[in-house]
C-alpha cells in the first residue's frame, strides 16, 4: 500500500475538508483519505502509486489546490515504513 501526503491550500471549513475527501476518495485506486484542516494536509492510500495529476486534478475538482506532494511512505502487511521512496515536492499537476 502506498502512502502520498499532499499540502492543499484554500481549505478553511468542514465542508471545503469533506468536499477534498468525497473527490479524492473518487479517484481510482485510491482505497483512503485522511484530510488535516489546520495544515491543509490530505494523506491518500491507495494499493499502487496514483498519478498525482489525479490527485491534483479531484482537488481542482473540489474547488482547491495542491501546493506540494510525497510519498510519505508504504505499507507492507500493515508495517508502515514511513518516509520511505519520497517523489518529491513541488506542484502536482502544474500545467
Amino acid at each position: 500500500m502506498t502512502i502520498a501526503a499532499y499540502t492543499v491550500t484554500g481549505m478553511t471549513c468542514g465542508h471545503c475538508v469533506s468536499s477534498v475527501k468525497e473527490d479524492v476518495g473518487e479517484v481510482p485506486g485510491v482505497t483512503g483519505v485522511e484530510v488535516d484542516l489546520a495544515t491543509g494536509l490530505v494523506t491518500v492510500r491507495s494499493g499502487e502509486p496514483v498519478d498525482p495529476a489525479l490527485i491534483a486534478a479531484a482537488v481542482r475538482e473540489a474547488g482547491y489546490e495542491v501546493a506540494g506532494y510525497e510519498v510519505a511512505g508504504y505499507e507492507v502487511a500493515g508495517y508502515e515504513t514511513a518516509g520511505t521512496g519520497t517523489a518529491g515536492t513541488g506542484t502536482a499537476g502544474a500545467p
